[in-house]
């Protein structure tokens, strides 16, 4: 977890995918190196850069993804647990919203609602696996230092109420890790009121921005009366079991909307009808309520969001420091990955090692009546020829 001013902060997982995001951008870049040139570029690290890089940890997201798609192969069939986030520590635990029998690769936790990952079992990163818990995001970290996660899809509705900038601190993190987010397959995440620029270059191709929340609700409504159907045709009880049992494709990839505008009472009111609580589709909607007139959105899920410190999360029994990413670290962001699009280069320091290109010779064709005299003689087949070819 890096704190870069008093108020920012952001944790490996987010680190993790903006690094790698960052580095395959990179990697093209280089691609159009010509030999003996180098690209013109920054001769270190930004400073955001430097702080995700004492931040990142791939591996962790790299078990948390073999984890829980071990988990989905193995639980076709069974019933399956109310999931509601994780925690990533020392360990990585699932949280779920009431009891059950855990099922491998998780064992019991300290608490009856606890799955904690078993270190002796074996995980497999099967692609062919869908990714059961898409919506997974970090949240913030608690006092231990452990970061907190909340599936999205789960939770269905979540209002952050504070002061406008502070919430788009909060959901720029929600979107960045989002789109980089290792233990997802496909997501479309709407983003309203952040950044286009940010959504452009660290969108990741499941980000999509749009200006207004009108924009947004016609093709939510249309979104969540096809999951119903999906859903209820294959007698699916919701995403998740869609997507553990291969049934219901419509179901597997999440809409997530994020915005930072309030709505208004009419916006409320028909998102209110669209989005349950429980993961029955996989819509998901998170809010301001800063300065709006309009109720919470149906659900527990309304998290303050002060300036700085900690924030308390009564569902997960816990609070939080919430992860954030001020204007000031996305503009460093939108900055160094917008390098990565110069074509700009300059010799380099091999540059006079290296041989010049040998050049092609193209011998010159011969023309008028010596080309004529040099062209092969053709033969037009006569009729008779024809017909006898063709029989």
């Amino acid at each position: 977890w890096t704190t870069l001013s008093d108020y920012t902060a952001f944790g490996a997982l987010l680190a993790a995918g903006v690094l790698a995001a960052l580095g395959a951008r990179r990697m093209m870049q280089q691609r159009q190196r010509r030999p003996g040139q180098r690209m013109v570029g920054p001769k270190e690290c930004s400073t955001i850069e430097l702080a995700l890089r004492g931040t990142e940890d791939p591996p962790t997201v790299a078990l948390l993804n073999a984890a829980l798609r071990t988990w989905a192969a193995r639980s076709s069939g069974r019933t399956l647990p109310d999931v509601i986030g994780a925690v990533i520590g020392t360990r990585i635990t699932l949280l779920l919203a009431s009891p059950a029998e855990p099922s491998s690769p998780f064992v019991a936790g300290p608490t009856p609602t606890q799955w904690v990952l078993d270190g002796a079992d074996t995980v497999d990163e099967d692609t062919n696996v869908v990714a059961p818990f898409p919506t997974l995001v970090t949240i913030g970290r608690d006092p231990s230092g452990e970061i907190v996660l909340i599936d999205l899809e789960r939770a269905g509705a979540m209002t952050l109420d504070g002061e406008p900038e502070d919430v788009v601190d909060v959901l720029s993190a929600m979107a960045i890790e989002l789109a980089m987010s290792g233990w997802a397959d496909h997501l479309d995440v709407t983003v309203v009121g952040l950044s286009p620029e940010l959504v452009g270059y660290l969108g990741g191709g499941r980000l999509r921005h749009e200006a207004t929340f009108d924009e947004v609700l016609a093709r939510l409504e249309r979104h969540h009366r096809e999951v119903l159907d999906a859903l209820t045709e294959d007698a699916a009880s919701s995403a998740v079991d869609a997507r553990v049992r291969g049934v219901a494709e419509q179901a597997w990839t999440p809409e997530v909307v994020l915005t930072a505008h309030p709505v208004t009472d009419e916006q409320h009111d028909r998102l209110a009808r669209i989005v349950t609580t429980g993961a029955t589709t996989n819509l998901a909607a998170v809010i301001t309520a800063a300065h709006s007139s309009a109720d919470p959105l149906p659900g527990p899920w309304v998290v303050q969001v002060p300036p700085s410190g900690l924030t308390p999360l009564p569902l997960l029994n816990t609070t939080v420091e919430l992860q954030r990413l001020t204007k000031a670290d996305r503009d460093a962001l939108v900055a160094d990955f917008a390098a990565t699009e110069s074509t700009e280069q300059v010799p380099g320091p091999d540059a006079t090692a290296i041989p010049p290109e040998p050049s092609v010779v193209v011998p010159p064709q011969p023309s008028g009546p010596r080309a004529a005299r040099a062209a092969p003689e053709t033969h037009e087949p006569s009729d008779e020829e024809r017909a006898e070819l063709a029989t």
